[in-house]
């Protein structure tokens, strides 16, 4: 990748496409009834034309993420494109639910393909004094597609069909798919790569059986198979890293360059648990508002939905603040924010509690979100060379989807007790000890990592041609051939 052309536009672009992605996890929920009664389906198969997206997402994020390091990022961003498009497509022609949940799959691997690039394309086009901007356009980008999803979706519903959610995809998909093959430049490898297939195969087998477990755990009451998927997910992932071990001085799927240093490392960690707990406090407060106090869906959306229009607004003012300061300090402010605001609703829950004094502390929640992600990929990628950035993106998504896994699965453990015993509002206050733990773990590990002042700071690095880049790998390749 090189610096032809307007970065700026080029930004454009990829975060359509991050946008789309990112909006199709969302967009269907509103949906679901609707697509039920139309295919004749069970309200499992309706719920498995989400999760289908999800988990084809989840297991395929670091195998898309190398691939972008290996053929180019635009190539593979265009392929994620074009396969996300023409899905869509195919969902929106589904006749039965089986259909619906293939295409649902493959829509999925579409999406896969899409977001690591992002990063990587972020990364090759801005240097560290201006990355952080980048970076808060694409996490204002993605809480507005959080916050649109359900919107956007019971719009096309209400007013048309649910057809409509998937063929929307089609017009958007095709005119991004047009620019990025005009707009993106792309840089081919010098030599030919290969991709370490057994490395795929050992990947996404330990993916699928962690988040197939923890997606489908609650629902059957965390029966045996349950807990053996997951050991069998444990066990593959230790092949894996013994196989990748053996390979990096060929072509392996995951380079532990990566992890060289401890920002990266201790940022994927602190992502994973800052994911865990916001999925956590919304999974929360989702039963709490309906189940305990007995509020609609509306409601529960009216109250959660501040904090992502909050984080949506303020995103690109922090990336660009995250250029001129300790990246690392806005961090722990957002850290701080979102667990303060997390124990303000754990200590204020109770039966006859009103949901309105929920609002103020889901705006606070929301300032603080603004301030966690960004920052926090500002500083994974601090120092990180362009040649693995698709795979440092990968491994970031990955931790993150399974974090998010991680924490829907522990909370709503937690609250089916409570539904068990009859004692839901202390089974909501207990739930809420998850998020607020996860929280308090990124936050030690916040403290942990270096700080990283802004790069403007000192002497910016030059930047890096496409010929550099590839000569760099080429030389790291025969280093660790040695």
């Amino acid at each position: 990748m090189t610096r032809n052309g307007n970065p700026w536009v080029v930004l454009a672009v990829i975060v359509g496409g991050y946008f789309m992605a990112q909006m199709d996890l969302t967009v269907l929920t509103v949906a679901l009834p609707s697509i039920v009664a139309d295919l004749d389906a069970s309200v499992v198969e309706g719920l498995w034309a989400v999760n289908a997206y999800v988990l084809a997402l989840a297991i395929s994020l670091i195998t898309a993420g190398r691939l972008g390091d290996l053929y180019g990022s635009r190539r593979v961003f265009a392929v994620g494109l074009g396969m996300f498009t023409l899905f869509s497509l195919v969902c929106a022609l589904a006749q039965s639910p089986a259909q619906l949940i293939v295409a649902r799959g493959f829509q999925g691997l579409g999406a896969a393909l899409i977001v690591p690039q992002i990063l990587a394309m972020i990364v090759a086009l801005f240097p560290e004094d201006r990355r952080g901007t980048a970076l808060g356009i694409r996490g204002s980008v993605g809480a507005g597609a959080a916050l649109a999803g359900p919107v956007i979706g019971g719009l096309l519903v209400h007013t048309l069909d649910w057809r409509w959610v998937f063929l929307i995809n089609i017009p958007i998909g095709l005119l991004l798919l047009i620019l990025t093959l005009t707009l993106i430049p792309q840089v081919a490898p010098e030599r030919k790569r290969r991709l370490d297939l057994v490395g795929v195969v050992l990947s996404a087998a330990a993916l699928f059986l962690a988040v197939f477990a923890l997606t489908q755990g609650e629902e059957t009451g965390w029966a045996a198979w349950i807990w053996i998927a997951l050991a069998g997910s444990a066990g593959t992932a230790c092949l894996f890293v013994a196989h990748q071990r053996r390979n990096q001085g060929r072509e392996p799927l995951l380079p532990f360059g990566v992890f060289s240093g401890r920002r990266f490392p201790l940022m994927c960690l602190a992502g994973a648990g800052v994911s865990m707990g916001m999925i956590g406090l919304t999974v929360v407060l989702s039963f709490y508002l309906q189940s305990g106090l007995g509020t609609g869906a509306l409601v529960a959306g009216a109250v959660l939905a501040p904090a992502s229009l909050v984080s949506m607004v303020l995103a690109p003012f922090v990336g660009r603040f995250s250029d001129r300061v300790d990246a690392k300090l806005l961090l722990l402010a957002g850290l701080v924010l979102t667990g303060g605001g997390m124990a303000w609703i754990a200590l204020s829950m109770a039966p006859d509690a009103s949901w309105t004094g929920l609002i103020p502390v889901m705006l606070v929640i929301g300032a603080g979100n603004s301030m966690l992600f960004t920052p926090l990929t500002a500083i994974a990628t601090r120092g990180l060379a362009p040649a693995v950035a698709g795979s440092a993106g990968g491994v970031l998504a990955t931790v993150l989807q399974l974090g998010a896994a991680f924490g829907s699965a522990a909370v709503s453990a937690v609250m089916q007790s409570g539904a068990d015993t009859g004692a839901f509002t202390d089974a909501t206050r207990s739930a809420m000890l998850i998020p607020i733990s996860a929280i308090a773990i990124a936050t030690a590990l916040a403290l942990a990592v270096q700080r990283t002042p802004p790069a403007s700071a000192g002497k910016a690095a030059p930047k890096p041609s496409a010929h550099d880049v590839s000569h760099e790998e080429s030389h790291r390749d025969q280093r660790d051939a040695g």
